[in-house]
């Protein structure tokens, strides 16, 4: 019985293979033996880990294997681990994960798990991993770097990066011509010639697709591009179209049930579009695990068996088109094969899986070839075995011919020399650049080549060169002998050469001119230059230009600066010379400068309302002249001039506009000044408008029907910052009509409505903005975290205010905070019960101008004299002739107990009834006679007791 529950054993870690190819019992057999030899797992001591599970393997059948599976897995891992832990120093170092193909062909159901662990822990101590290669000879142990086994395999991207999608059914996709059809697949012809026909057909179950009264037609089996061909040929037969005029598309694809298995992230059934060839399927199942394969995928159906290779559809995506799926197939990742590493001098660098018998030219054609600074055709490859590791040069045939072995690393030398083979040449020449000192053997031939010019400095030149230690030497040399002689200097590689100007080696003076000339610059000085030449250069003064005084800003060479005052009427005359120095700087003063200039303007009942700027003062009388004159509708006996002072302040002045015309000495007038010339035709005797509300200078003025909103409200000095501009309301009394003396409103928007106008006794009133109000301010000092003013929200309570000045301090005594209020004095609230409780009639809400002081700490209590024993030391002792005396706080005690204690008792005057106990936050507690204990009141930190008196007897 042992020998049957053998071979089941070794089915069950085969199920991957099985489930693809389902041998019959003796190829289970030996492809089971096969693996025992591979694994070194004993079949009976693994029937006793299974046992001790659960498991008897004695009645299992096929249909438990998808349920034991992953305990035989994992058993078998355990046995491994153990058979590593008992074996020698050496062998356990030299044991470890899996990098590459030892498993692929056999279909090994090694737990990746525990590969991945152990790779892990080797590789975190910077160890070698082995790696068992199988072939059909015996086992070679070849070990390969940690650090390489976790690498990523080139190929493994397109499956994480987004390169592929996985389409679905009803995706808007358009597969290419080599798409297979079958049972399922929607296709639609459309025949756009002489006959019109939109057709669509669903491929039965049999293959076929049926057109309404034609024969039917087998599509099953055929690309997309064939099927075309197909259905276009039998179709012209019952139709009229030409070649062009018909077309065939796949509208939905059916859907396909695959098995995906082998080393992939999820293996299992799945059901796809056939639209998704071999690639896009592996999507489905988290593409292949770091120990599959990319280049050995297997697509099977039935016997057939076609392999997909990733570098193949990476380099030729054509190739993908060939993997189209079929319904039932079975898609195998292998383990991985042999991985080389290759470095250096290549566009690619990386790890590569490499099939069997792949050469270098292989290798580097993955890679994307050589570098420009590679060394071709010679490589370092570094193997390793049981031995060592060890390094070898191929070139020529021998590297044309190489193959590689698992672990392999392939190292592409880099081209290091930066000889450079030529000279510079740099400075006053027509070609400077780079020569070939193959083509330029000496400076001569050089300098024929890049040509001289006019100002080439050709008694000089220098030519700089680097020995090969790395230091330079500079050469001195004449251009003009180097080409006049037939000997020249030879260059070496490396060399340059600067060739002067001899502008550069010549001062150049300069002098400048600013300020009301035509044309303001720096110009070049000579001996000949002087102040009339430079006012020349500069196009000459302009009409404005200061004759009498002008500025010369003169440099010194220590850095200083000198001014000069000039008279240029004198200079340009020649009454008078000054000589100009390098860098000097001449500034023309202006006459309108030392002019001020006021603005003035004239509207109202004149032809040319205008606004001029003008230099000196200017009359009413010749501002009407500039506006053209008056009106025939002008009033000459009343105008109005608007004056705006520089504060800001506004007035309007009344003028008799016929006495101004006519007097010699007529009202001057000032900068920003307006007059108004009044209309016969629309004023009215007494009209007047008014405008108050939110603007800087609420004022009333006579009425003018041409004044508009914009011009209302400029002389009331504008909006204030709680002006609304959208509601400015306008009052009109009704002087005609049904409505006589009744009042209408009219709400204006004076970004809108600028150009608006009045009539008699409109009031103009700009509302504040809905809602605003200026910050309002409450003050809190003392014992907080941040004393100080703090604006106030509506609803804000005193609680708020100690939170926003960042709480108490230690010393702080709320006990005895103070609060005051504008126009009430002192308001007595309990800040410690505010703190405690939180809401409570003591945490009042906050008002402008609110006023919180926290006291420090006063551990003394206040005791009035009045009243008591004390009183009467004040005979014999100074220190009692005083109206209070202050004691230290002894907890607990009553006012009773302090009188008693502190100051001697009660005087012989003393009320015993009347005694009171004033807090430190101002609040009063007095005797209680209703009590029969406790009648007095208790005394706490900067308290005041004070003892009442008894009323005099009445005789």
């Amino acid at each position: 019985m042992k020998h049957p529950m053998r071979k089941l054993l070794w089915i069950l870690a085969l199920v991957p293979m099985l489930a693809v190819a389902q041998p019959t019992q003796e190829e289970a057999r030996r492809m089971a033996y096969a693996e025992a030899q591979r694994q070194g797992v004993d079949p009976a001591e693994l029937e006793r880990h299974l046992q001790a599970r659960g498991v008897n393997t004695a009645t299992l059948t096929m249909s438990d294997v998808p349920r034991i599976q992953p305990i035989v897995e994992e058993e078998i891992a355990k046995m491994k681990a153990e058979q590593a832990a008992s074996a020698s120093t050496e062998q356990a170092v030299e044991s470890g994960s899996l990098s590459g193909t030892e498993m692929a062909a056999d279909g090994q159901a090694q737990n990746e798990a525990s590969i991945q662990t152990t790779t892990t822990e080797l590789a975190s101590e910077n160890v070698d991993v082995v790696k068992t290669k199988v072939d059909s000879k015996t086992p070679v142990e070849v070990k390969i770097d940690a650090d390489q086994a976790n690498t990523m395999v080139f190929g493994k991207h397109i499956f994480t990066n987004g390169s592929l999608n996985l389409y679905e059914v009803s995706k808007d996709y358009i597969p290419n011509d080599s798409y297979i059809l079958g049972p399922g697949d929607v296709v639609t012809v459309s025949i756009f010639g002489k006959s019109q026909a939109d057709l669509q057909f669903t491929i039965k179950p049999d293959g076929f697709i049926e057109p309404a009264n034609l024969p039917k037609i087998y599509l099953k089996g055929i690309s997309l591009g064939q099927a075309r061909e197909v259905v276009r040929r039998r179709l012209q037969n019952f139709y009229q179209f030409e070649k062009g005029q018909f077309a065939l598309t796949l509208t939905t694809a059916r859907t396909l049930t695959i098995q995906i298995t082998g080393a992939v992230a999820q293996p299992g059934t799945y059901t796809l579009s056939a639209y998704n060839t071999a690639f896009n399927a592996l999507i489905a199942a988290g593409g292949p695990t770091k120990l599959g394969t990319v280049r050995n995928v297997q697509v099977i159906n039935g016997g057939r068996v076609k392999e997909l290779d990733v570098y193949e559809y990476l380099f030729n995506p054509q190739k993908q088109s060939d993997y189209y799926l079929q319904n039932n197939d079975i898609l195998y990742v292998p383990f991985i094969g042999d991985l080389v590493e290759i470095k250096g001098s290549v566009k690619q660098v990386g790890v590569f899986e490499m099939k069997e018998k792949e050469t270098f030219k292989d290798l580097l054609e993955y890679a994307g070839g050589y570098l420009s600074d590679a060394l071709e055709d010679e490589i370092q490859l570094v193997r390793k075995n049981k031995e060592g590791s060890y390094v070898k040069e191929y070139r020529g045939d021998a590297l044309a011919k190489l193959t590689f072995e698992d672990g392999d690393k392939v190292i592409v030398a880099t081209e290091t020399s930066d000889k450079k083979d030529y000279v510079e040449v740099n400075g006053w020449v027509n070609y400077p650049g780079i020569y070939g000192i193959r083509d330029y053997p000496t400076v001569k031939e050089v300098l024929q080549k890049v040509g001289v010019r006019e100002e080439t400095r050709m008694d000089v030149a220098y030519l700089t060169r680097t020995r090969l230690d790395g230091t330079r030497e500079l050469i001195k040399f004449n251009p003009a002998e180097e080409l006049a002689a037939d000997t020249a200097l030879a260059l070496l590689p490396e060399d340059q050469i600067t060739i002067f100007n001899i502008r550069d080696f010549v001062d150049k003076a300069t002098v400048a001119i600013e300020g009301a000339v035509r044309q303001p610059g720096t110009f070049a000085l000579d001996d000949n230059a002087n102040v009339a030449f430079l006012i020349d250069l500069a196009k000459g003064l302009k009409q404005d230009a200061k004759l009498d005084l002008a500025y010369l800003f003169r440099e010194n060479p220590d850095g200083t600066t000198e001014i000069e005052t000039l008279n240029l009427e004198d200079i340009l005359s020649g009454a008078s010379s000054f000589e100009l120095r390098d860098k000097d700087v001449l500034r023309v003063l202006s006459e309108k400068a030392f002019i001020d200039a006021s603005t003035v303007s004239i509207v109202g009942a004149v032809r040319n309302p205008v606004e001029l700027t003008v230099d000196s003062a200017v009359t009413v009388k010749a501002l009407i002249d500039l506006a053209d004159g008056l009106k025939k509708d002008a009033r000459t006996d009343k105008a109005y001039i608007f004056r705006t002072y520089p504060d800001g302040s506004q007035e309007i002045l009344s003028l008799d506009l016929a006495a101004e015309i006519a007097v010699d000495n007529p009202t001057p007038l000032m900068d920003k000044d307006q007059v108004r010339i009044l209309s016969e035709r629309t004023y009215y005797d007494g009209a007047v408008l008014s405008i108050s509300g939110e603007v800087r200078n609420g004022l009333e003025m006579p009425y003018d029907s041409t004044i508009t909103l914009d011009e209302v409200l400029n002389l009331a000095g504008g909006l204030t910052f709680a002006g609304d501009s959208s509601q400015v309301v306008v009052y009109r009394i009704t002087f005609e009509g049904r409505d006589i003396g009744k009042v209408k409103e009219f709400t204006l928007d004076s970004r809108i409505n600028g150009d608006f106008l009045f009539q008699p006794f409109d009031a103009i009133v700009v509302r504040k903005k809905a809602g605003f109000e200026f910050q309002e301010y409450v003050n809190i000092g003392g014992e907080v975290a941040f004393p100080g003013r703090y604006a106030i929200r509506e609803g804000e309570k005193v609680g708020d205010l100690i939170r926003k000045a960042g709480g108490l301090t230690k010393e702080a005594f709320p006990q005895a905070a103070t609060f005051n209020r504008q126009g009430k004095g002192k308001v007595f609230i309990s800040v410690d019960r505010i703190l405690k409780l939180g809401n409570t009639y003591n945490n009042i809400e906050l008002l402008p101008g609110d006023d919180l002081y926290i006291p420090s700490k006063d551990m003394t209590v206040e005791i009035r004299l009045a009243n008591t024993e004390a009183a009467e030391y004040a005979s014999f002792a100074d220190e009692y002739a005083r109206p209070s005396v202050h004691v230290a706080y002894v907890a607990g005690k009553s006012a009773r107990w302090y009188v008693k204690n502190m100051v001697g008792g009660f005087g012989d005057d003393a009320k015993r009834t009347d005694v009171n106990v004033v807090y430190a936050n101002g609040t009063v507690k007095d005797f209680k006679w209703y009590r029969p204990t406790y009648r007095y009141p208790k005394v706490k930190p900067g308290s005041m007791v004070v003892v009442g008196k008894k009323p005099a007897k009445k005789e």
